[in-house]
């Protein structure tokens, strides 16, 4: 006769797992999961990125790219002059609704020689061009300003002011010209949003950078004589004597400039020291 009835073992011989093997395993599957969320974040972050990259991409496509071409060519009418034309090229999308402005100066510069210092710049309005040949869109060329023997007038005065120079070398002073052109260029791109892009000469500028240099050029802008006489807008009806005249008369009032400056000639040069006679010192 059995005293005690021993109690089935139902769980066979299994164990029970102790408490910090279940926690260990709770926090590996908790780390897999927060590791496997910040996978699948980087990832669409990284999608997100490429995707916003290709987008910007294909706008780029869809945009125009502009630059501007000078030509020379001889001219039709005077021999040893030429004629000079600017164009203005997209050679990026097609665009609509293209329009240009210009302003267009001759830039002239006085500079002291022994210490390498412009003491004076004057821009005048001129008319470079005379003719015009303007599409309202598209690509390629989308614009020609022509000019008739415009760059034989300006080498002309250029040789002229070298010569001056070189009567003027003593002194240490030189003047030059030179053409300026601002250049606001405004359109729409294929989805009609409106654009403006600015050129001083052929150089892309910023808003902020062709502003600024407009508002050099207005301070420093030629004006009308004491006589109240209207200034030349062709390169014709220029004279050096009046560039250079103009350009004393601004260095004599720009409160920057140091006139002594001037009378420091750019080179000296000592007089030939003459021979006495010879003397035997017999008497």
């Amino acid at each position: 006769m059995k005293l005690f009835n021993k109690k089935k073992n139902t769980n066979g011989n299994r164990r029970f797992r102790p408490r910090s093997s279940l926690r260990k395993k709770e926090n590996t599957n908790r780390f897999f999961l927060v590791a496997t969320t910040i996978f699948t974040l980087i990832i669409a972050i990284t999608q997100s990125i490429i995707t916003y990259k290709q987008l910007e991409a294909s706008k780029l496509s869809y945009l125009p790219f502009f630059i501007i071409k000078e030509k020379s060519a001889p001219s039709k009418y005077l021999k040893d002059s030429e004629d000079e034309s600017l164009e203005i090229v997209n050679l990026g999308f097609p665009i609509i609704n293209y329009n240009a402005e210009f302003e267009i100066y001759l830039k002239a510069t006085k500079t002291i020689n022994h210490y390498k210092k412009t003491v004076a710049n004057l821009y005048f309005p001129i008319q470079y061009y005379d003719s015009n040949t303007i599409l309202s869109g598209g690509k390629d060329t989308l614009q020609t300003m022509s000019g008739t023997e415009n760059k034989g007038n300006l080498d002309f005065l250029q040789k002229e002011l070298r010569n001056k120079n070189f009567d003027l070398a003593m002194e240490g002073v030189s003047y030059d010209i030179s053409v300026t052109r601002l250049i606001k260029i405004q359109y729409q791109d294929i989805e009609g949003t409106p654009h403006t892009q600015f050129f001083i000469n052929k150089k892309s500028v910023s808003l902020d950078e062709y502003q600024s240099f407009k508002k050099t050029i207005e301070k420093e802008k030629a004006k009308r004589d004491d006589n109240g006489d209207s200034l030349p807008e062709s390169l014709e009806d220029f004279s050096t004597n009046d560039i250079t005249k103009r350009l004393d008369e601004h260095s004599s009032t720009n409160e920057t400039h140091d006139s002594s400056l001037e009378k420091i000639p750019a080179l000296i040069i000592a007089p030939p020291i003459s021979r006495l006679p010879y003397s035997s010192g017999t008497g």
